[in-house]
């Protein structure tokens, strides 16, 4: 699984041993959740 967290100043990678999911924060604040098994 990875996370992958972007704001205006900083951007995350997280590796995880769960499902395959992805949670992505755009610029804008916005929360999407992709790929979610």
């Amino acid at each position: 699984m990875q996370v992958y967290v972007s704001s205006m100043h900083d951007e995350y990678l997280w590796n995880t041993g769960e499902t395959s999911s992805g949670i992505m924060v755009d610029q804008a604040g916005d929360y999407t959740l992709q790929s979610l098994i």
